[in-house]
């Protein structure tokens, strides 16, 4: 269950503000394509950290392919239990804050999970640290839907174990430990549903027919079996 903290009065009074600022304006509902686009939609989100201090474990950056926020454990705030995918109050609060900036932004999304380079231990479990990764993404899933993002906004939820660490000097480090929001562009998105045949299947089935269609023996048949369901004939 969401906790009973007060994140649901910071999102109304953040969008519902005195119109003075970028808190009620720069949130229109749509995709968010343009660079410029993007830098202002990550100005929101660093925005609405700052109303539970959590700026020090978000970090926002603008690349060609969308919008990357990640979410992250440091000295003072965890956003897992030790070996869990249960989320803190703190990092519950912060994923419920920024729903319904999902709710708005239609672009398609991946939330990924991250560990550090810790072993997975927990007696009589033959778990992993992929396992650990898939479900704290999944957790940060299901939270977000709690706060109002429609189901639909996610393209993917996806564990990386400790395949990617923001520091590999230290692979322990607890800013390996995170959540990472990536807010993909139209285009962007187009080449990831390519690649798990959504898109690219049925491109790749159009040409084959008309390869297929553009063979006399194939045009033959075609025209042969019109005949012969044509009213009339026997």
């Amino acid at each position: 269950m969401p906790s009973q903290h007060n994140s649901t009065h910071s999102v109304s009074s953040f969008f519902q503000g005195n119109g003075n600022g970028t808190q009620t304006d720069s949130l229109i509902l749509g995709k968010f394509d343009t660079q410029e686009q993007l830098a202002a939609l990550a100005k929101v989100v660093e925005e609405m950290t700052k109303q539970i201090n959590a700026q020090g474990n978000v970090n926002v950056t603008v690349t060609p392919q969308g919008l990357r926020i990640v979410l992250q454990d440091d000295y003072k705030q965890h956003m897992f239990s030790r070996g869990g995918s249960d989320l803190t109050p703190f990092f519950e609060d912060l994923l419920l804050l920024l729903s319904p900036i999902f709710e708005r932004v239609t672009n398609p999304l991946i939330i990924s999970g991250h560990t550090d380079a810790t072993r997975f231990k927990q007696a009589f479990s033959s778990k992993s640290n992929w396992e650990l990764s898939v479900n704290r993404a999944n957790q940060a899933r299901k939270t977000l839907v709690e706060g109002g993002m429609p189901e639909e906004r996610v393209l993917q939820v996806t564990g990386m174990s400790d395949r990617a660490l923001l520091n590999s000097v230290d692979p322990e480090s607890s800013e390996n430990r995170r959540i990472e929001l990536f807010v993909l562009t139209t285009p962007a998105a187009e080449i990831i549903e390519s690649l798990f045949g959504t898109q690219g299947t049925s491109e790749l089935e159009k040409a084959k027919d008309k390869a297929r269609f553009n063979q006399p023996v194939y045009r033959e048949e075609i025209v042969r079996s019109d005949v012969t369901n044509s009213p009339g004939q026997s």
